[in-house]
């Protein structure tokens, strides 16, 4: 089922009324749907609250900074353009932003003059900027680049996520199919149960006689990784083994991974931290990606599903085998018991008389 996603585009508007055009053209081209605010003016209590639902109904906010602050709203003190970002974080909506080059500044200088510029409040401008910095961003000098900024951000925000989107009638499933598609999916989950469990006996039972098995299970074992502290949240980093890591994600390794602009920290870390040193090994090999694309894209192989499947049930047997128990130490004799022995023994001797 297709689903397209309503982009929420939130900027000042006077400044960057082509940046907005081509920001629509991009989003439409990628067959999704642009959302923005342009019939409303900035100022008003009642059409801040219409903008937070038009923010809630998107699945993707983005924001297009130029070089202006924009328009203060009284209360808070800031631009309507830093509350609408501000209710996009609280309310958890993906979004990312282009921000305008030094050198765009200056070509809309030239052609528009310094109206194009943040006049009252360039200390909030600036402070703002560098937030913006922080986050998911391009920058561009021209509207064009904005388009291309669209059109490399989109799929990576879409990709991995859950969001609703909006779907064409025909494309919804009636009851009947739904009840059809049910049935299928349980016979096919009763059959995959039925084929692991086949598999879990069969590794059971070979279980130690595969020395291929065994070698790679050592070694990746052996290998030590680091888990940097600020993933974790702790105040420390985390030494594990690659062993531990490749099974703790595995849902990444399954799923796939890229290092493309605006991977997050996680994904960055499982792709060159795990899934590159397995691929070494022949258990993560290459996935599809986009044709001249600038990253790659890593997932587990055959025989790395293999593999992991097969390790997961080693580990799960070392954690479910008691310990055993080491064997009892024999009780020690007293240090002077035999020399006392000994001695009687040899005076003993002595005492008796060689025979003739």
């Amino acid at each position: 089922m297709k689903k397209r996603y309503q982009v929420f585009i939130s900027s000042t508007y006077e400044d960057l009324r082509l940046e907005r055009q081509a920001a629509v053209e991009a989003i439409l081209k990628a067959g999704h749907i642009p959302a923005g605010m342009e019939l409303f003016t900035a100022g008003d209590e009642s059409q801040m609250k219409v903008i937070r639902r038009w923010i809630d109904e998107s699945d993707i906010f983005m924001l297009i900074l130029g070089a202006r602050y924009g328009s203060i709203e009284p209360t808070s003190g800031k631009s309507y353009v830093e509350l609408e970002l501000d209710y996009a974080i609280e309310t958890n909506t993906p979004f990312f932003a282009v921000i305008m080059t030094d050198e765009g500044r200056e070509a809309k200088v030239k052609e528009h003059g310094t109206s194009v510029l943040e006049g009252k409040n360039e200390e909030a401008y600036r402070v703002f900027r560098d937030r913006v910095k922080t986050y998911l961003s391009a920058f561009f000098s021209t509207a064009s680049e904005v388009k291309l900024a669209v059109f490399e951000t989109l799929p990576q925000i879409v990709d991995g996520r859950d969001l609703n989107g909006w779907v064409s009638a025909a494309d919804i499933q009636t009851p009947s199919d739904v009840a059809s598609e049910l049935a299928r999916v349980a016979h096919e989950n009763s059959k995959l149960r039925a084929e692991l469990e086949e598999f879990r006996e069969r590794a059971n039972s070979q279980s130690g006689s595969n020395p291929q098995f065994e070698e790679l299970f050592a070694t990746l074992k052996n290998t030590k990784a680091t888990i940097p502290a600020k993933l974790t949240g702790s105040p420390n980093d985390v030494e594990l083994n690659l062993l531990e890591l490749a099974l703790h994600f595995g849902e990444y390794l399954a799923r796939s991974v890229t290092n493309a602009y605006g991977t997050d920290a996680i994904e960055s870390f499982v792709f060159y931290r795990i899934a590159s040193p397995l691929a070494a090994f022949g258990l993560v090999e290459h996935g599809k990606s986009p044709i001249n694309a600038k990253w790659q894209r890593l997932k587990l192989s055959k025989e790395g599903t293999r593999f992991m499947a097969k390790a997961k049930i080693r580990v799960e047997q070392n954690r479910s085998q008691p310990a055993s128990k080491p064997a009892p130490t024999p009780p020690s004799k007293e240090p002077d018991a035999k020399p006392k022995s000994s001695a009687k023994k040899k005076k003993a001797a002595k005492r008796t008389p060689k025979k003739q």
